[in-house]
């Protein structure tokens, strides 16, 4: 009988334990798109003495544009880089992802 009851409880934190896990690899970050245009480079159409009606605020070009609001790392993070680290990925200079020619000419 005591036999039973430790598995049951062994089963029942096992299972806590993984549902934990799961829940905190679906947790998402927020991010903000970050465009780094300076007021003085800033442009806006049409010119005066017309009212303005657009104005260039930047360019994407990828995933450079893509920050994170908060600079703290989850556990999810580390869990990936504990992942990568099994691969065999560590160390590896990653490539950003570059938006191939989002304007036309």
């Amino acid at each position: 009988m005591i036999k039973i009851v430790k598995f049951r409880q062994l089963k029942l934190q096992i299972l806590l334990l993984i549902s934990m896990l799961l829940l905190t690899a679906c947790a998402s970050r927020e991010y903000r798109m970050d465009y780094e245009v300076e007021e003085s480079t800033a442009k806006i159409w049409p010119s005066p003495p017309e009212i303005p009606r657009f104005r260039y605020v930047g360019t994407l070009t990828g995933e450079q544009n893509v920050r994170s609001v908060d600079d703290d790392r989850s556990f999810g993070d580390y869990m990936g880089d504990f992942f990568k680290w099994v691969a065999g990925v560590v160390g590896q200079n990653p490539v950003p992802l570059v938006l191939q020619r989002p304007q036309s000419g």
